[in-house]
């Protein structure tokens, strides 16, 4: 990787220099469910919404410039699709098994989810406690 540039993100740099292209993981969503790689998009999902650095804080920090998103809008149309798919009739024990796997992945980016505003409610409740201290 370049000078300054993370290799911990997905297909981009965890840094951003601001001359390339920063990371856009909604896109990469878009493509996969366009091409019907439905288990692929939900990991990405679950990727974004779990990424971590060393000290367990969000790497997508504004102030460094790079904010990662997957907006929810996106996550639903996604969950849809896949509970469109899980709710179908399927004949062999190879389409029930690829079924079966994309309702783990699904069940993976639920878990991320679940992480992710229990993160947003914890961040909520240090900044009204921060504000109570400081009056």
């Amino acid at each position: 990787p370049p000078p300054g540039a993370r290799p911990d993100g997905l297909f981009a740099s965890g840094a951003w220099d601001g001359t390339s292209p920063s990371p856009d993981p909604a896109g990469l969503v878009r493509l996969y469910m366009r091409h019907h790689r439905y288990g692929e998009a939900c990991s990405v999902v679950t990727s974004v919404l779990s990424r971590k650095d060393a000290g367990g804080l969000t790497s997508r920090l504004p102030e460094r410039g790079c904010v990662e998103v997957v907006p929810y809008g996106l996550i639903d149309m996604l969950w849809n699709v896949v509970d469109a798919i899980a709710s179908g009739r399927y004949e062999t024990d190879e389409e029930r098994g690829q079924v079966s796997d994309l309702l783990r992945k699904r069940e993976g980016m639920e878990r991320a989810l679940s992480r992710h505003f229990e993160s947003l409610r914890t961040s909520e409740d240090g900044i009204a406690s921060a504000r109570l201290l400081a009056s």
